[in-house]
């Protein structure tokens, strides 16, 4: 498997071959916000900057985001669509076959 890339500590995406139709799976742990209703929160802002600004996987392939350090309490939907657009940009890809 490849090596993962940090985004500004705070968004890492990797993209998997998906086993039927493409999805996003977000993943926020306890250990980065104890409360669920910030990891909820955390991850309505990360669904609403994929939806406006149509980024979505690849046709057969899913994205794996996980958010690796909390966000600051104050976050806007802004910063959290300009961490996604770099996320992007670096995600990691499977390893090609030979």
């Amino acid at each position: 498997m490849s090596e993962s890339k940090v985004v500004r500590d705070w968004i890492l995406i990797k993209e998997f071959p998906a086993r039927t139709a493409s999805f996003i799976h977000i993943s926020i742990p306890k250990r980065v916000a104890r409360l669920s209703t910030r990891r909820n929160r955390m991850r309505r802002l990360i669904r609403e900057a994929l939806r406006l600004e149509n980024l979505k996987p690849e046709p057969e392939y899913c994205w794996r985001i996980a958010v690796v350090n909390s966000f600051p309490n104050e976050t806007k939907l802004t910063e959290v669509k300009k961490w996604l657009l770099k996320a992007v940009k670096n995600k990691t890809k499977p390893p090609s076959k030979p």
